[in-house]
């Protein structure tokens, strides 16, 4: 992989995870189409949503904060940000064991450009669906 390889990616990752698409799809489509492209593995992708995740944190610290400080707050505010942080966990926890579990199948559909593809359509139909209902 080159600079420039990266610094491409790293823009697909900035631009694709705030609209409403899978940056991780596009991103295995981008990877796909660059010439001479060869994957480092999937520690550079990750590398990438932790990039990502940094400036949400950045842009949301206030919000973090209030949500780690539930737990040591009472007041009603509070009470709010706690109820958030445990549907927090209870999203990631099975998310999680899901794909650890399941991660050298996951990780195989990415190098599919056929799954990527069908599965943004499903992606895009479930956007457009709920949109509309």
């Amino acid at each position: 992989m080159t600079l420039f390889h990266a610094l491409f990616l790293g823009a697909v990752q900035g631009l694709a995870e705030f609209l409403p698409i899978s940056s991780s799809g596009h991103l295995a489509i981008a990877q796909h189409y660059l010439p001479g492209f060869s994957q480092p593995g999937v520690l550079f992708d990750v590398l990438l949503h932790v990039g990502t995740m940094g400036a949400v944190l950045l842009y949301f610290r206030r919000e973090v904060g209030l949500l780690l400080a539930s737990p040591f707050r009472s007041d009603e505010e509070a009470r709010l940000y706690r109820r958030l942080l445990l549907l927090l966990l209870a999203g990631s926890v099975p998310t999680a064991i899901i794909g650890l579990a399941f991660k050298d199948f996951f990780e195989g559909l990415f190098h599919n450009l056929g799954a990527v593809s069908l599965m943004l359509l499903v992606t895009g139909t479930l956007l457009f669906f709920s949109e509309r209902f």
